[in-house]
């Protein structure tokens, strides 16, 4: 026979009792909570993507930061090699 019982938490009482969970009920916990979050989550991402107005231009210097970061990389480590 099952029974149902209902308790009132806080917050600080919930996150003590998830402290005490095994790794793998912990995970369980992530899984749910990014289930029951998602659709808000996702509308906060579209929301920020919005506000965030870059133009090609704005992308294309960045990758060209990138590019001779990476190359100056590069030239350092094969003068290191010999």
């Amino acid at each position: 026979m099952l029974h149902t019982v209902n308790i009132k938490l806080d917050f600080d009482q919930l996150l003590s009792i998830v402290e005490q969970c095994s790794s793998s009920q912990k995970l369980a916990i992530v899984k749910a909570l990014e289930k029951d979050t998602y659709k808000a989550r996702f509308k906060q991402l579209l929301s920020e993507l919005k506000k965030n107005d870059l133009s090609s231009e704005d992308v294309l210097n960045e990758v060209e930061i990138v590019r001779q970061k990476r190359y100056e990389q590069g030239n350092k480590t094969n003068e290191n090699s010999y």
